[in-house]
């Protein structure tokens, strides 16, 4: 009868891991409030105030502002989402991507309201992005520079990363980053 017990302990057990673990490998990200989301759009620096969330959860702080640099919707599941969660799954796969590609971005202060987003593929593939804000903290775009960073839909494009000449192309998911040579 012990042994039996045992046995049926042992099975109770391993079931409960098994729906614990299956639980936590299926958790998703719940949509913020609308009082968080009216929060992000205070603090920014993105212009979509989930973008600022996601970037900022993901990496601890997003390099960019308005819709540039991290902010730059189209980075993530080519500016389309259904959920927080789809978004934040999108982020994920950008900017992991990015970093395997050795592509960085960073954003200085020029002093007074303009910024420089740099975004650095290595060998030269480096764009500087200047951009004049105003508004509260500086939360509204008016100028930009720097044309030659294109995120666009992946279409064919399906290795991770390749130079090709002129550009680097990085995968995003369902979205390429193409970094112009200066």
């Amino acid at each position: 009868m012990t042994r039996f017990k045992n046995m049926l302990f042992t099975f109770m057990a391993a079931a409960i891991l098994l729906s614990v673990s299956s639980a936590i490998a299926n958790a998703q990200k719940a949509n913020p409030s609308a009082a968080e989301t009216q929060q992000w759009r205070q603090k920014g620096p993105c212009g979509d105030p989930w973008v600022s969330k996601a970037v900022t959860e993901y990496k601890g702080s997003a390099a960019g502002v308005g819709n540039y640099g991290d902010c730059e919707t189209t980075k993530y599941n080519n500016g389309s989402w259904s959920s927080y969660d789809d978004l934040y799954r999108g982020v994920q796969i950008a900017q992991g991507n990015m970093r395997s590609a050795g592509v960085s971005i960073s954003m200085t202060s020029l002093g007074g309201d303009q910024r420089r987003i740099t975004i650095d593929a290595g060998g030269g593939y480096v764009v500087h992005q200047t951009v004049k804000l105003i508004g509260n903290a500086g939360g509204l775009l008016i100028t930009s520079d720097g044309a030659s960073v294109i995120a666009s839909g992946a279409g064919n494009f399906s290795g991770m990363s390749t130079t090709d000449g002129n550009e680097k192309r990085v995968k995003l998911g369902k979205s390429v980053l193409i970094i112009k040579k200066s």
